[in-house]
């Protein structure tokens, strides 16, 4: 605080208020020191703060039957998602996957890795698809 006085400090950083003052009292006694010595009091604290009540409004919002986040660019038909493992599996990069099918990396990846209840298909059966197309082929 003597810093403070003298002016020797022009900005005070924290990443949580706790450890800046012990009780909440000490907290405003330092923040209204601060203000009429001109100096500036950033903390960390606040941003969490507002990270927390993000996310639990979007938690909310989940449990609510809401849908949080971006929608997808497009829906895949089973066919599409089938050609994307079978392409895959055949070596073309996800990069390439994605922007054949007009997505993401990450939904191409997604999709590729994904097993649905609806379509199920493991990659044995890929790899049976793939062998039936080209015998001579390794794998």
């Amino acid at each position: 605080m003597n810093d403070l006085r003298r002016r020797k400090i022009d900005v005070v950083v924290v990443w949580a208020l706790d450890r800046l003052a012990r009780s909440l009292k000490q907290l405003l006694s330092i923040a209204e020191e601060s203000r009429l010595l001109s100096v500036d009091l950033v903390s960390e604290f606040e941003r969490e703060m507002l990270r927390e009540r993000v996310r639990a409004g979007m938690a909310q919002a989940r449990r609510s039957g809401k849908i949080v986040g971006r929608p997808a660019k497009r829906k895949f038909l089973p066919s599409e998602i089938e050609e994307l493992r079978l392409l895959r599996f055949q070596g073309t990069s996800v990069r390439k996957l994605a922007a054949e099918f007009k997505t993401t990396q990450w939904m191409a990846a997604r999709l590729i890795h994904q097993q649905s209840a609806t379509a199920r298909q493991d990659k044995s059966d890929v790899q049976e698809k793939y062998m039936a197309e080209k015998p001579n082929a390794l794998p």
